[in-house]
């Protein structure tokens, strides 16, 4: 059996057995208005059907204060947060032809922001083997669609 098309089987298995729909966003422009001084920003959202999400690994940090670190002082203050990072198999078959998957890119699953902290690319375009790193409280920055379905029979004539 040919290796890529083994390739293709494994990531096919893994699709159904561990796929959710995610979406890939991507900075297009971004400036801010010097009147009001709002940013804006343009973005584009890409949705893939069914990518593969491993189970994560969550881990406990904690960081210090820079002059604790610097300075060599007392302990100031630090913080605890968590950290979820989790491996994902996106699908070439799944992404538009030529689109090419940057570290600048963020990834939306169920209302979680991920942040892409190792892209590798697959022989022959086969897809991309993501490392991605949540951090717990993040806001995921996502679009959203809305649709307004009406069910109201308009009915001639009054009482």
């Amino acid at each position: 059996m040919n290796q890529l098309s083994f390739v293709k089987q494994v990531i096919y298995k893994l699709k159904r057995a561990y796929g959710y729909p995610i979406s890939i966003y991507r900075f297009k422009s971004q400036s801010v208005d010097v009147d009001t001084g709002k940013y804006n920003s343009e973005r584009l959202r890409l949705d893939v059907r069914k990518a593969v999400i491993l189970p994560s690994a969550l881990l406990r940090k904690f960081s210090y204060d820079l002059s604790y670190i610097a300075a060599n002082k007392n302990f100031a203050y630090g913080g605890h947060y968590d950290v979820d990072t989790r491996l994902m198999i996106v699908d070439g078959v799944d992404l538009p032809k030529n689109f090419v998957l940057m570290h600048e890119d963020y990834i939306v699953h169920d209302r979680h922001y991920y942040v892409l902290r190792q892209v590798e690319a697959i022989t022959e375009n086969l897809g991309y083997l993501i490392t991605a790193k949540e951090t717990e409280g993040t806001p995921p920055f996502q679009i959203l669609d809305e649709t307004v379905v009406s069910n109201l029979n308009p009915v001639q004539g009054g009482n």
